[in-house]
């Protein structure tokens, strides 16, 4: 049996999704957009608008980001697959807390999409909503195809435990990495990887930046002053974020 082949947007999104992983290419973006516009002279104009949503979170324009989406979903409707690709790219920016609702949404309206909810375990692994994972861990046992991830366990473990013992929401600790995540991006910076793992009685939340120590020590200051100014909550007795060097 021949194998459906790829859309077009697919294709696209897969070359962004590299990207996030690998570093920007340059070269590569602005081959995207053109691609991205001749989606939008096809008649196209939802799939267009996705990948040039995607290519402004790869950017780290959230505001551009949110722009081009509401105009793909408009066009298009809110259907799953966009409202994936719109989760996708808000969790790259670091919105943990928009990204679950949005996958959310399009696992109500696709709920035993594996994709979707593979998706939606990660994005809500990263937000810190761990009840949330679990449930969506057993909807996989559920359709037969059950996840075994130890590393994932013992994060989901540490992570609950920590909350717990510090009566803390995990809103509030999503909240910080968002504002940290913003403040990367006003400099310039695109964390493509994270650690997240337990120090003496803390929770170290570290973004890997491609930049010198003076730079990182330049950053990780204007983060703490950044979370300073939010309204007091437990989560700041036990999580610290800090940056490092790839």
């Amino acid at each position: 049996m021949t194998p459906t082949p790829k859309k077009k947007v697919d294709e696209l999104i897969e070359s962004i999704n590299e990207m996030i992983l690998n570093g920007l290419n340059n070269d590569r973006i602005e081959e995207i957009i053109a691609d991205a516009e001749k989606l939008k002279i096809q008649g196209k104009s939802s799939d267009s608008y996705t990948v040039r949503g995607m290519i402004a979170a790869l950017r780290g324009d959230a505001n551009e980001t949110d722009r081009l989406f509401t105009a793909a979903l408009h066009i298009g409707g809110r259907n799953p697959a966009t409202l994936s690709n719109y989760a996708a790219a808000l969790c790259n920016l670091g919105k943990h807390t928009a990204s679950t609702r949005i996958i959310d949404e399009a696992l109500a309206l696709d709920g035993n999409n594996l994709t979707y909810i593979k998706q939606a375990i990660k994005f809500h692994l990263v937000a810190f909503d761990i009840e949330a994972t679990r449930k969506l861990l057993k909807r996989c046992e559920t359709l037969g195809q059950p996840i075994q991830d130890f590393k994932m366990e013992i994060e989901m473990t540490t992570n609950e435990a920590m909350l717990a013992e510090h009566n803390a929401a995990w809103q509030d600790a999503a909240s910080r990495i968002e504002l940290a995540s913003g403040v990367l991006h006003k400099l310039n910076f695109n964390s493509r990887k994270r650690k997240i793992f337990p120090f003496d009685g803390i929770l170290l939340y570290e973004f890997q930046l491609d930049a010198d120590i003076d730079t990182i020590a330049q950053v990780e200051s204007a983060i703490s002053d950044a979370i300073a100014e939010m309204p007091y909550s437990p989560v700041d007795n036990f999580l610290c974020i800090t940056c490092s060097a790839l």
